[in-house]
C-alpha cells in the first residue's frame, strides 16, 4: 500500500502522527483541509493551526534533496509535505525509516525508496535528461550512476517541508518530561548509582576484612575483583542514563526558552534593552549545564550519605560520628543559603555591567560625536567596583564551603575515632570507621559541589524565568476549518470602531474612540504631531497591540478569530526606522522576509523588479553577488535611504491586504520620495501613509 497521504487526508495525517508519536493531542478528531488550501504558504498557515488545535508544535523547515534522508532521524516525528500536497508521516528511523500509512499501519522504507516518494516526480524529470548518459552503461553501473547524478544534480533543490512535530511548549514542564522517559530514566539512574556505590563498599569490605583477619586467602581476593567487576556495568548505565537525562532536559528547556522568547511582546523588549536581553542569553547558557551537574552530584551524595552514615554507624565512632556528619550537613545547607543571596546580589551586578557595555557599545560612535571625553568613561569605576565588591563575598562563601568544610570534616571526625582507639576499640572497628570518615568526605564534597551548582542555577533561573514563564501565553491560532475570503470578495479590509488604548492600567488612554474604515484601493493620509498616538494607532491596526476596548476587524474577523499568523498575513506594517531592522541574511531574505523559504525563481524577479522601481537598481549591480548578497546586520554599506526603502520594499512584497507604513519617506530626498510614494500607490491594494504634518 502506498504510504503517501493524500492531499485532502493531511490533517490525518497530522493527527494520526501526534497519536503514535505520543504527543497526546488534545482532540482525536482530524481536522479536514478547506478547498482554498492550494499554495504552500496557504498550506504552512493551516497546518500551524490545525497542529495549534491539537495542541502540538510543528516547526516548519523546508528540505532540499540532499538533505532529505539525513537530517531526519534528528528532527523524530516529522510530516514530510512534498510540493504537490501529499505527505508521509515519518515516526523515526534508524537503518531504516519507520512510516504510518493512510490505514494507519506501519512500514519502513530504505533512504532511497523515502526519497523517491516525496521527490519521486522531480527525480523522474531529471532521469529523462540523464537517459542518454545512463544508456551506455551496464545495468548496475547504471543505477549507482543514477543514484550519485541525481544527488549532484538535485542536491540543492526543495523537494518538501518537513514539519518536526513537538509538545506545546505551554504545556506543563514535568509533563513533558514524564511522555519523554527523563523521570523514569532518572529512577533508573538512582538505582545504578545505589547498586554501584553498594559494589565499591562491598569490595572494599571483603578487602578490609581479608587483610584484618591476617589471612589473604584467594576466595577474598575473588570477591573483591567480581565486586569491583559488577559495578563496572553499572558504572556505564549510569554514565549513559546521565547523557541521555541530559539531552532530553537540554532539548525541552532550549525549546522553551526560545518559545519563550518568540512570544515576548514588543514592550516586553523594549523596556529591558539589550544589555539585559543579552544577558537573559548568558544566563539561559548556564541554567542547563548548572541544573544537570547540581542534579547529578547531589544524587550521588545522597546514596554517599546514606552508606556514610550506615558505615559510621558500625564503625568504632558510632553515633556520635554520625551525629557530627549530620551536623556537618547541616552547616553545608546553610551556607547555601547565605550563597544564594550573595549570589542575587551578584548577578544582578553582573547584568548591570553587562547591560552598560552593550549601550556603550552602541551608543559608542553617538558619544564620540557629542560627549566630551573627559565623560567617556563616566560611571564605568563605579560598577566595577560594585561587581568586585558582590564577587568577592560570594568568594569568601566559596572558599569557606569548598576549603574549610572538607578539612574540618576531617580533622573533627577523626575526635570520635581517636576516643574509641584510647577506649581500646577493635581494629575491624577502628578501619570501618575510618573508612566511614573517608567516604563521608567525599560525599561532603559531592554535597558541596551540588549545592553550589544548583545555588548558581536558581539565581541563573530567576534571570531568564520570565522567558520560561512567557512560554505559557498561548496566542489564539484560528480554527483550522476556517475559509477565508478570496480579497476581491473583501471590499472592507480594515474596521476599526471606537478603539481604545492604554500603556498601563489606570493611566490616561494613549488611543480614544479611533474609528477607521479602509476600503480596497483606499490610499489614507494620517497626520499629526510627534506623541499624538499615530504610531501607536498604527501598532494597534497592524496587531502588534491589542487594543482595550473596541472593535478591530480584518474581512469581517477580528484578530483573535484570524490569528497572528492569518491577521499579519492580511494587514502589514513597516514600522518606524529605529524599529525596522536589517537581518544578517541575503538581501532577498531581507526583502522577502514575509514571504515561506526558500522562495522560487517568481519571487526573486518580483523582488528585483520592485528594487529597481524603488530607485535600488544601482545598489543591486554594485553588490558583488547581487540580490543574494550577505548584508549583514549592519546593512552592508546601505545608506539611511536605502534601508528605509528595504523597509518599504519588505511591506509592499507581503501581498496583504493593508500596508501601513509609518514615516517610512522621512530618510528620502524629495525625488526619490515621489518615485516611492508613486510605487507604494501602485502596487498597495490598500494604504495607510503616517507622516508628520
Amino acid at each position: 500500500m502506498n504510504p503517501l497521504f493524500e492531499r485532502e487526508q493531511l490533517g490525518v495525517a497530522l493527527g494520526a502522527l501526534a497519536s503514535a508519536a505520543g504527543l497526546d493531542p488534545a482532540t482525536s478528531s482530524a481536522p479536514v483541509p478547506p478547498a482554498r488550501v492550494r499554495t504552500r504558504d496557504d498550506r504552512v498557515r493551516w497546518l500551524l493551526s490545525a497542529a495549534a488545535a491539537l495542541v502540538v508544535d510543528a516547526d516548519p523547515l523546508p528540505l532540499r534533496y540532499g538533505e532529505l534522508p539525513r537530517r531526519l532521524p534528528a528532527l523524530g516525528p516529522v510530516l514530510l509535505v512534498a510540493r504537490d500536497g501529499r505527505s508521509l508521516a515519518v515516526l523515526g528511523s534508524a537503518r531504516r525509516f519507520d512510516v504510518l500509512r493512510p490505514d494507519l499501519g506501519r512500514e519502513r522504507l530504505d533512504r532511497a525508496a523515502l526519497r523517491t516518494l516525496v521527490a519521486g516526480e522531480r527525480e523522474a524529470a531529471a532521469t529523462l535528461e540523464l537517459t542518454a548518459v545512463l544508456g551506455a552503461l551496464p545495468e548496475k553501473a547504471a543505477a549507482r550512476a543514477r543514484v550519485a547524478l541525481l544527488e549532484a544534480r538535485l542536491e540543492d533543490e526543495y523537494v518538501c517541508d518537513a514539519y518536526a512535530l513537538r509538545p506545546a511548549p505551554h504545556r506543563p514542564f514535568g509533563a513533558a518530561l514524564r511522555r519523554m522517559g527523563v523521570t523514569s530514566a532518572g529512577a533508573l539512574l538512582g538505582l545504578c548509582l545505589c547498586g554501584e556505590r553498594l559494589l565499591w563498599v562491598l569490595a572494599f569490605a571483603l578487602f578490609g576484612r581479608a587483610a584484618l583477619s591476617g589471612r589473604m586467602e584467594p576466595a577474598w581476593v575473588v570477591g573483591f575483583l567480581l565486586a569491583l567487576l559488577s559495578s563496572l556495568p553499572l558504572r556505564f548505565a549510569s554514565v549513559s542514563l546521565q547523557g541521555a537525562i541530559a539531552a532530553g532536559v537540554g532539548a525541552l528547556l532550549k525549546r522553551r526558552l526560545l518559545a519563550g522568547a518568540l512570544r515576548l511582546g514588543p514592550d516586553d523588549v523594549r523596556s529591558e534593552g539589550a544589555g539585559s536581553a543579552l544577558g537573559r542569553v548568558i544566563e539561559s547558557e548556564a541554567v542547563e549545564g548548572l541544573a544537570l551537574r547540581g542534579g547529578f552530584s547531589l544524587a550521588v551524595a545522597a546514596v554517599e550519605l546514606v552508606l556514610a552514615l550506615l558505615v559510621l554507624s558500625a564503625g568504632a565512632g558510632g553515633v556520635s560520628a554520625c551525629v557530627l556528619l549530620v551536623g556537618f550537613v547541616g552547616v553545608t545547607l546553610g551556607l547555601s543559603r547565605v550563597l544564594l543571596g550573595r549570589m542575587r546580589a551578584f548577578a544582578a551586578s553582573r547584568i548591570d555591567l553587562s547591560r552598560d557595555l552593550v549601550e556603550r557599545m552602541v551608543g559608542h560612535r553617538t558619544r564620540l560625536a557629542q560627549a566630551g571625553p573627559a565623560r567617556w568613561h563616566d560611571g564605568e569605576d563605579e560598577r566595577l567596583a560594585s561587581y568586585l565588591a558582590a564577587a568577592g563575598r560570594v568568594d569568601r562563601v566559596v572558599v569557606w564551603l569548598g576549603g574549610v568544610l572538607p578539612r574540618a570534616w576531617l580533622l573533627f571526625g577523626l575526635v570520635p575515632l581517636a576516643s574509641a582507639v584510647v577506649a581500646g576499640a577493635p581494629a575491624d572497628g577502628i578501619a570501618i570507621g575510618l573508612g566511614g570518615l573517608l567516604l563521608a568526605q567525599g560525599a561532603l564534597d559531592r554535597l558541596r559541589e551540588g549545592v553550589s551548582a544548583v545555588t548558581s542555577c536558581q539565581v541563573a533561573f530567576a534571570v531568564v524565568r520570565p522567558l520560561f514563564e512567557a512560554a505559557r501565553r498561548i496566542e489564539p491560532a484560528p480554527p483550522p476549518e476556517l475559509t477565508l475570503p478570496e480579497p476581491a470578495a473583501t471590499a472592507v479590509a480594515l474596521d476599526a470602531e471606537r478603539l481604545v488604548f492604554r500603556y498601563r492600567a489606570g493611566g490616561p488612554p494613549v488611543i480614544q474612540s479611533a474609528t477607521l474604515r479602509v476600503v480596497a484601493g483606499d490610499r489614507v493620509l494620517l497626520e499629526g504631531p510627534s506623541g499624538g498616538g499615530k504610531s501607536t494607532l498604527a501598532a494597534l491596526l497592524s496587531g502588534l497591540r491589542v487594543p482595550e476596548s473596541g472593535l478591530l476587524l480584518s474581512a469581517g474577523l477580528d484578530r483573535r478569530t484570524l490569528g497572528q499568523v492569518g491577521w499579519r498575513a492580511r494587514v502589514a506594517s513597516a514600522p518606524q526606522f529605529h524599529e525596522n531592522h536589517i537581518l544578517c541574511e541575503t538581501f532577498a531574505f531581507n526583502l522577502l522576509l514575509s514571504r515561506g523559504w526558500p522562495v522560487g525563481p517568481e519571487e526573486i524577479t518580483e523582488a528585483e523588479t520592485l528594487c529597481r522601481e524603488l530607485g535600488l537598481g544601482e545598489l543591486l549591480a554594485r553588490m558583488p553577488s547581487g540580490i543574494m548578497q550577505v548584508v549583514g546586520d549592519t546593512g552592508w554599506q546601505l545608506s539611511h535611504g536605502e534601508r528605509s526603502r528595504v523597509y518599504l520594499a519588505r511591506a509592499l512584497l507581503s501581498g496583504a491586504e493593508v500596508v501601513i507604513l509609518d514615516e517610512s519617506f522621512g530618510a528620502l530626498d524629495p525625488e526619490t520620495l515621489l518615485t516611492c510614494l508613486e510605487c507604494a500607490r501602485r502596487r498597495a491594494r490598500a494604504l495607510v501613509v503616517i507622516a508628520h504634518p
